[in-house]
């Protein structure tokens, strides 16, 4: 057998789209391949960085340059893989998948992952951070490096990717909040779809009926007691029910705010109001508060998240 011609990289930054000079990038890969990976596009939808890459007979695992992870590591969460051409197959812990053409699959960020192709393909990776996709322990075993062909969660997110990827552009900002939004909750839908019915229709019934009642009081003074107080439930049940659904009230609340806050620096109408005051409007009454928990969730402070968005040039034809 010939030797092994192919050549080793590490790529950094693929998928870290807020990524500043001076600062390192939070994701690296060893990538050893015969000809060169291309990054054909990087890009942000809301929530979800994403890197088109073109190459052909690759072999993908992380890279760290130290053994403990930074803090902040943790930020990576979950990858999502696309096949757009070719095939990609995807290993971690013991589990492993190939992918097709219009195919997805997920796959751990900070745990140990193997991507294999050994033919010419075009691969979308997005990152969605934990905070936006909470996951159980036995949604990892039944979903990281499986096949999601039976989900129908899978098919409709697999239509979009393909969509994002024929279309060669980043979209609006307004545009690309809902196409995050979007991918979000196909993902979500993937994971509502393997945990079938243990949570049950009744639980979710009513999951949904505080979920909509927490959205129309954003504004008002929130905790689990008035929630439970509202609809006649225990505090404890309304506990329970929230972690059975992968979060609690308050991180619910806090993130719904967050969402709504976000949207409305997006406004242009809103250009001239202060951030501190969109903010109170939706409840997050503490500058400093409301500064670090945004910054926390999507990665840069609401002064610099609005400055971006309204320095974005427009389309000369829109």
């Amino acid at each position: 057998m010939g030797a092994d011609r192919r050549r080793s990289r590490v790529l950094e930054g693929y998928l870290d789209t807020r990524r500043a000079p001076a600062r390192p990038a939070r994701d690296a890969v060893l990538v050893r391949c015969q000809a060169d990976v291309t990054v054909a596009r990087s890009w942000r939808l809301r929530d979800v960085d994403c890197c088109l890459i073109e190459g052909a007979d690759v072999d993908v695992v992380p890279y760290r340059r130290n053994a403990v992870p930074r803090p902040g590591a943790d930020e990576r969460g979950i990858a999502l893989g696309f096949v757009a051409a070719g095939s990609m197959q995807i290993t971690q812990d013991r589990h492993s998948v190939t992918l097709r053409r219009g195919q997805v699959g997920l796959y751990d960020g900070l745990t140990p992952f193997a991507l294999h192709s050994e033919v010419p393909h075009r691969y979308l990776v997005a990152h969605l951070r934990r905070q936006v996709v909470r996951l159980r322990p036995e949604d990892r075993d039944s979903l990281m490096a499986r096949d999601l062909s039976a989900f129908v969660g899978a098919a409709a997110l697999g239509a979009l990717l393909a969509t994002v990827v024929e279309v060669g552009e980043d979209p609006m900002p307004a545009a690309g909040q809902h196409l995050g939004d979007a991918i979000l909750a196909c993902v979500l839908a993937i994971v509502a779809e393997s945990r079938g019915p243990a949570v049950g229709e009744r639980s979710s019934l009513l999951f949904g009926e505080l979920a909509d009642w927490l959205d129309a009081h954003l504004p008002d003074d929130l905790s689990t007691e008035r929630l439970a107080a509202e609809h006649f439930l225990s505090a404890r049940y309304v506990r329970k029910l929230f972690a059975d659904h992968g979060t609690t009230v308050t991180a619910h609340i806090r993130d719904r705010r967050l969402e709504r806050i976000r949207d409305e620096l997006l406004a242009p109408w809103n250009a001239d109001v202060p951030v501190s005051a969109i903010a109170a409007r939706w409840g997050m009454r503490d500058p400093s508060a409301f500064s670090r928990a945004f910054t926390r969730q999507f990665g840069e402070a609401p002064a610099g998240f609005r400055s971006r968005a309204v320095r974005r040039p427009r389309d000369p034809a829109g």
